[in-house]
């Protein structure tokens, strides 16, 4: 995910960008590690689902095998969603825990994603997207707590419930 405005148009120009190569040297194979594209059960999916899905849909355009592994969250040095858990972590001692951290994530370590990439190289499959993940199926909330544990920061935790406003 990209900061500020326009990160859609860039993800597209990049696709298309990665396209052009694969086609222009014959390339015969494209691995993209994306993010998991969750159900969507209310409205349209977000700006940024949609833009990967068509950062998949522009590179399969191309005479390449493309394979896409979905991730949800990469837990190691260097990966956004790891960096913003840790920072939450170890600047907010007190962490309000909105309800939409229920949902449940299923985190991958990077050098199984790694792995897998590797093994995508050589898979004998056509195109298509594959979700991948560890082991533990937990709710986000549980997964920012089994951090703190792991890197012996306190942090407490407070649940929050939102309502919908009433008009007169």
């Amino acid at each position: 995910m990209r900061r500020g405005s326009g990160f859609a148009e860039k993800d597209r120009m990049a696709a298309q960008n990665v396209a052009d190569a694969l086609v222009a040297h014959g390339t015969g194979r494209a691995v993209y590690l994306s993010g998991i594209v969750p159900p969507v059960e209310h409205g349209e999916p977000s700006e940024h689902i949609t833009s990967r899905l068509e950062v998949e849909k522009i590179l399969s355009t191309t005479p390449a095998t493309v394979l896409t592994l979905r991730a949800a969250v990469l837990m190691g040095s260097g990966s956004t969603s790891f960096e913003i858990i840790r920072q939450v972590s170890e600047r907010m001692p007190v962490q309000t825990v909105p309800t939409w951290m229920n949902s449940d994530v299923q985190p991958i370590a990077v050098v199984d994603a790694v792995t897998a990439l590797v093994g995508a190289l050589t898979a004998e499959v056509g195109s298509r997207s594959y979700d991948i993940g560890g082991p533990d199926r937990l709710p986000y909330g549980d997964l920012l707590d089994r951090y703190a544990v792991m890197a012996g920061v306190p942090r407490r935790t407070s649940s929050v419930t939102c309502c919908p406003t009433t008009t007169r």
